[in-house]
């Protein structure tokens, strides 16, 4: 019955067990085998869609980064359009990530620690976030910089090395948006105009 889902019901339903193995076990426990116990599938069902581990591994890296893209646009039509929106947007959504958000990307980053490969997609994303932040011209060694605390606190955060009280993330948060607004910051990157 379950391997009559719809394909792509299918595959959020295998990527989501995934993920549950990945958190709980590590990349290196995460099989097939386990994955028709933890969704109920048949391993066919399974292989239709992802041949090998690694192309499941690659789903959920671009499952990662879209499910943030599609949050930062969501915010980006709720806020206040002065200032640098893209370095605003991107600090908003970093800092809303949850608990299961944190261990998600921290499992997923270290399985890409183990295949290089799997990083292609977030090298992608990093790719298009420095052609986007090239574009604010004299802002955009603000926005590099609004971009680099963002995912400094990203890293600490996933290797379990960030001891923000939550008053001090909030404060943070508060900070880096208020930079984002204020673009009274000289500092330029190549391209960007001074």
């Amino acid at each position: 019955m379950l391997d009559t889902l719809s394909p792509q019901t299918t595959k959020h339903r295998i990527m989501d067990a995934a993920e549950d193995v990945v958190m709980r076990l590590g990349a290196a426990h995460l099989t097939f085998d386990v994955l028709v116990k933890e969704t109920g599938l048949s391993k066919g069902g399974i292989l239709y869609h992802y041949p090998n581990k690694k192309a499941l591994l690659r789903d959920m890296v671009r499952r990662m980064v879209d499910t943030f893209e599609e949050k930062r646009s969501k915010i980006a039509t709720t806020i206040d359009q002065d200032g640098i929106t893209e370095a605003k947007t991107y600090t908003l959504a970093s800092f809303e990530k949850g608990d299961r958000d944190r261990l998600s990307s921290t499992a997923l980053m270290a399985a890409a620690a183990n295949d290089p490969e799997l990083l292609e997609v977030v090298r992608d994303h990093y790719k298009k976030n420095f052609a986007q932040i090239r574009t604010t011209g004299k802002d955009a060694g603000l926005a590099a910089l609004i971009y680099m605390a963002v995912d400094g606190v990203w890293l600490l955060d996933s290797l379990g090395l960030c001891f923000f009280t939550d008053e001090e993330r909030k404060a943070l948060k508060q900070t880096l948006l208020n930079l984002a607004d204020a673009r009274k910051f000289k500092f330029t990157l190549a391209g960007g105009n001074s």
